[in-house]
């Protein structure tokens, strides 16, 4: 006579039933387990931005000279952007120039004089500071410009 594990009414035997318990328990603690992988690639994204704003200067500190049609703007503080890494002086031939005659890029720490040879008239230049983000992709986003005015040269 052969056991199926049933009893006489067609139910499971409390051993069979208890067998499935356990099999059915071992198998949820251990699927976790089996679903798990391990990644191991040391490739990284890149964020891509689509806007960025930088706000203007503050605390920009700036004094200008002339030595014949050499006009110096020399900065002992570019003033604070948040992000900005770097800075952009612009400088125009008068006020109602939309490009500007020069434009500097320096650092952030980079406090070194600021010369150009200026033609025109002897008027007062105007000129802007704006601080500069460079972008690993080399792109740069280029903040609000603080505006200022030189010596006559």
């Amino acid at each position: 006579m052969r056991t199926s594990g049933k009893t006489e009414s067609g139910r499971p035997s409390g051993f069979a039933r208890s067998a499935g318990v356990l099999t059915t328990a071992a198998v949820l603690l251990l699927a976790p387990g089996i679903a798990e992988a391990a990644f191991t690639a040391g490739a990284t994204g890149q964020m891509n931005a689509a806007t960025l704003s930088l706000a203007q200067p503050v605390g920009t500190v700036a004094a200008s000279s002339c030595n014949g049609r050499d006009l110096t703007i020399t900065f002992t503080n570019y003033g604070y952007v948040p992000r900005a890494s770097a800075f952009r002086v612009e400088i125009f031939r008068d006020p109602t120039d939309t490009a500007p005659q020069f434009v500097v890029d320096r650092a952030q720490n980079d406090l070194s004089p600021i010369t150009v040879r200026v033609s025109g008239g002897r008027t007062p230049r105007p000129y802007n500071v704006r601080g500069l983000y460079p972008t690993v992709g080399g792109n740069t986003w280029i903040g609000q410009p603080l505006p200022g005015t030189t010596v006559a040269c």
